[in-house]
Order: structure tokens, then sequence, then C-alpha cells
């Protein structure tokens, strides 16, 4: 079964090929490993029904599957298998993290800037974020981020020294790595994902960090939240643009 978690998690994956069988209904090694664990510390069964199960699974989600052939393998993975299930750790976004991505001052830029900081800072990671960690970005925002808006905030974030390629040089041509620079590793976390169904809502996290959408006043260039989608001043200088405006009116009928 295709991994399509953001926080890596063995049971949960084993729980998925026990319920839909082998990626490509294919006999395969780490799936196999997997579901014997499954077996053993999930509905609890010992190493010669663990091998019973697997061979039984094994036939009936792969057409090609011969018992005889791969019976060392399947006397290894039942072995290896009393190996605890292993997860990953809590991803923790800290203050100090969240004031530099606000530094970006387009709040659609700060929170896809956010999902590549989540995805760097995920163990299998190690503070970098791959070409093949595009797709975790729709999944983490919970909508299509196209492949220009993520190249535009990855050059944002070189930019502003929050980030730098993985090629010699500094160039891009390399593998389309990119080493996120800011992650903050000892500072307090102030949003803290633990589960998928908080990585897959980071995007409204955020917002409520914020205390809703941010926007940026066009006079006066101050941080402000949006009280609609559309508005454009701070409350400030709305007020004083509806005074001009009632003035500019008085002007022109007296």
């Amino acid at each position: 079964m295709k991994n399509t978690l953001l926080l890596y998690d063995e049971r949960e994956l084993a729980h998925q090929i026990f319920l839909n069988g082998f990626t490509n209904r294919e006999f395969n090694f780490e799936e196999a490993f997997l579901l014997c664990k499954y077996f053993r510390y999930v509905l609890g069964y010992k190493d010669a029904r663990i091998k019973t199960k697997l061979i039984e699974f094994s036939k009936s989600n792969d057409l090609l599957f011969n018992e005889i052939l791969e019976r060392k393998i399947i006397n290894r993975i039942v072995k290896q298998s009393s190996k605890k299930f292993w997860k990953t750790g809590n991803v923790n976004i800290t203050k100090n993290e969240l004031d530099r991505i606000r530094e970006i001052r387009n709040f659609k830029v700060q929170k896809i800037a956010l999902a590549i900081l989540f995805i760097s800072k995920r163990e299998t990671n190690n503070g970098w974020f791959r070409e093949h960690n595009r797709p975790d970005i729709k999944k983490v925002l919970s909508r299509n981020v196209i492949g220009w808006d993520i190249d535009d905030v990855i050059a944002i974030m070189y930019e502003k020294g929050m980030s730098e390629p993985s090629g010699e040089n500094n160039s891009w041509d390399d593998d389309g790595s990119t080493k996120i620079k800011f992650i903050d590793k000892d500072g307090y976390p102030v949003i803290s994902v633990d589960t998928e169904k908080k990585a897959r809502n980071l995007g409204e996290l955020y917002k409520a960090y914020c205390g809703g959408e941010l926007g940026y006043c066009r006079t006066c260039h101050n941080e402000f939240i949006k009280n609609s989608t559309r508005q454009a001043y701070c409350e400030n200088c709305k007020r004083e643009r509806e005074k001009e405006r009632k003035r500019n009116w008085w002007n022109n009928v007296h």
C-alpha cells in the first residue's frame, strides 16, 4: 500500500496493507514486513501463525506468488518482525520560526512556506525539502498548490536567507532539494503537530495562531486581520478613506 501519510506511522501503514493488500497486487518485502508486525502486535499471532497468515495473504494478493521460491524470504521476514512498530516524533513549530515566516508579507505565501518548513522538519527529511515532497504541500494545506507557486515561495525564502539549494555553488540544477536554514531546534513550540489530522490541517492551525487571515494594508502597509477576503485596508486607513470620501462628496455638492 502506497504511503499517503504525512507523519510516518508503521502501525497505520500496516493497517492499510492489511485492509487493501499489497501495492499493485504484488508481493513486497517491506510491506510483508509491516504486515507481519501487524499480525504480531495487533492480532497477537505467534511465529508459526504469522508465517501461515503471511503466505495466505500473499497468495490471495499476488497471483504469481510462489511459496517455495519465497521460503527463505518469508522466514527472514517473520523473524525480523519482532521489532516494534516505529513512528516519527512530533513536529513542533516554534515562535521564532513563525516570526521568520511572517516577514514574508503575503498570507498565502506564508502558509506555503510553513508547509515547506513542516515537511523539512519531519525525521525522514532532516531539514530538507525534496522534489518528491511537493505533493505533500497539497495534503498539508488541503488545497491545490501549483508548481510555480512552490517555486516562487522557495525563491522568496532563498532571497530572505531562509533556504539554500542543494547544488554546488548554490545552483538549482542538482536534484531540486532545498535546505531550510531557519529551523529552530531549541525554541518553545507554539504549534505541535502530533497527529495526521493536525498535519493535514496545518494551514488552519496557522490561521488560528495568527487570529485570522492576515492582510497588509495598501496604504500604510501594516499587518491586519481581515474581516473579509477582499479587505485591502486596515481599520484605521479604512476609516480615513471613508472620511476622505465623505469630504469629497460634500465639496462636490456644495
